[in-house]
């Protein structure tokens, strides 16, 4: 466990943990159609799932949550997740449990409520995280979406990333099993 999210400071937004006051929204979130189709998460999505899934952001269990807000005390626009199992260079990071690939993070978990679409937020606060994780010690970041999320497929590739694979989802929710899924990786020092 590492704790919640550090908060980030984007030009125009912020990135803070999510708290249960994000609850209601997290549930509007995840079952915005968009959503439904692109995110990988359990559907229907409830607001048990919604506290749970705050409670695991509050404890960093996997890695950091991410609340988009235009300020602190602003409500949600969207989020991020960056997953991980250790930090890098933390005390634990000689746990016989090893990253795959070395010192390596996903990212996913990217979305953006409606209302905030289309201006450059996602690719922004993506950009923020993936800067963070590099500057903290990953050595490479990870993708996985689905094939027909032309969204966040344009996202990553302006973030640098290089699509290498398409395969069947990884995905433990029966919505998103057996479709087609892209992955992608990028280095230290990719980051466009």
């Amino acid at each position: 466990m590492h704790g919640p999210a550090p908060r980030l400071a984007g030009d125009t937004f912020v990135l803070t943990p999510l708290t249960p006051a994000d609850i209601p929204d997290l549930v509007k979130a995840c079952t915005e159609t968009e959503a439904v189709s692109s995110l990988n998460v359990p559907q229907p999505y409830t607001r048990a799932d919604a506290e749970a899934h705050v409670r695991s952001a509050q404890t960093g269990a996997g890695g950091y949550f991410w609340a988009i807000r235009e300020s602190d005390a602003a409500p949600l626009m969207g989020m991020v997740k960056l997953g991980f199992v250790v930090l890098p260079g933390s005390p634990t990071a000689s746990a016989p449990t090893p990253l795959p690939g070395g010192e390596s993070a996903d990212i996913g978990g990217i979305y953006l409520l409606p209302a905030y679409r289309g201006r450059g937020v996602a690719t922004r606060a993506t950009r923020l995280v993936a800067q963070w994780a590099f500057e903290r010690g990953f050595e490479s970041l990870h993708w996985e979406c689905l094939a027909s999320n032309t969204s966040s497929i344009a996202v990553a590739q302006r973030l640098g990333f290089t699509f290498y694979r398409e395969g069947i989802s990884s995905s433990q929710y029966a919505h998103h099993q057996n479709k087609a899924a892209r992955w992608a990786r990028m280095a230290r020092g990719e980051l466009q």
